[in-house]
């Protein structure tokens, strides 16, 4: 799968790539230019989805970035005051980490990537409003691309969902699936994978990991990114955090995997991105 950049003047309802120029909107930091559609006759901006930000989409989507490679909202606010003319706020650079993530998460549920048959799970002690809870993960082995998460009040939780949405992510279960003892992954295991008839694929479940046959190191690296992460930002206030979608989004597409050749998960998985990630 190719991701070629989008022209601006695109329209969202019908796709009509030939839009006529129907003014400028201007904004404190930048001019954004409007378009009208010569086919459905709707306008729009040649900003979309980032319509209502006060700076441009790539000095966004760049703030988006460095935040969830390291750096805290106030160094990425203190940044941009050379960049723009009405510097973004610590507050206004928080508002973008509740909005663009999710936005990002919904476009990449929509991304078909090439994964092999064996997948882990496991799961990692976080703190939820100061309460303990347990985050779930599911990546595949081959291509360490990050498939589903859950976050439970306790370790032994239905994790069901998170199968499901695993599932929906690679169009498929997978052939092997390695977890450690926790009852709860097989619990999911006999709900959702294990098959009910000679038609379906049937999934093997190996959840006695050991260092003679198989680890499950994979997964426990994605876990020592993940606390990295957390050290910083001490917590999720809630489990529908988009910080979760945000990370998950970053680890598939943008961060570098050493173990893969320092490309991303999202690369190996057949996923390029034409132009700026």
């Amino acid at each position: 799968m190719v991701l070629d950049p989008v022209p601006e003047d695109t329209c969202p309802r019908c796709g009509t790539a030939d839009a006529t120029k129907a003014g400028v909107r201007k904004n404190k930091n930048y001019r954004n230019q409007i378009y009208k559609c010569r086919r459905c006759k709707r306008r729009f901006s040649a900003s979309l989805g980032f319509e209502k930000l006060s700076a441009p989409p790539d000095v966004a989507s760049q703030a988006i970035r460095d935040y969830f490679g390291g750096k805290p909202t106030g160094e990425i606010a203190d940044d941009l005051r050379d960049k723009l003319a009405f510097p973004p706020t610590k507050q206004t650079v928080n508002n973008w980490l509740r909005s663009l993530p999710a936005m990002a998460g919904r476009f990449c549920s929509g991304l078909d990537p090439c994964l092999g048959g064996k997948w882990r799970t496991d799961g990692m002690l976080v703190g939820v409003s100061d309460s303990p809870a347990y985050l779930h993960t599911m990546i595949d082995s081959f291509t360490r691309y990050w498939l589903s998460y859950a976050v439970t009040p306790k370790a032994t939780d239905d994790v069901s969902q998170m199968y499901r949405d695993a599932a929906l992510a690679a169009g498929g279960p997978p052939t092997l699936l390695v977890s450690d003892g926790d009852p709860a992954y097989h619990k999911a295991w006999r709900q959702e994978y294990r098959a009910r008839s000679c038609l379906q694929k049937t999934t093997y479940h190996h959840y006695h990991v050991h260092a003679r046959w198989d680890t499950n190191n994979k997964t426990e690296r994605l876990n020592g990114t993940m606390r990295t992460f957390l050290d910083r930002l001490r917590g999720f206030k809630d489990s529908g955090s988009p910080l979760l979608e945000g990370m998950r989004v970053h680890y598939n597409c943008v961060r570098p995997h050493r173990g893969l050749g320092k490309t991303a998960p999202g690369e190996a998985a057949g996923i390029k991105v034409n132009g700026p990630k």
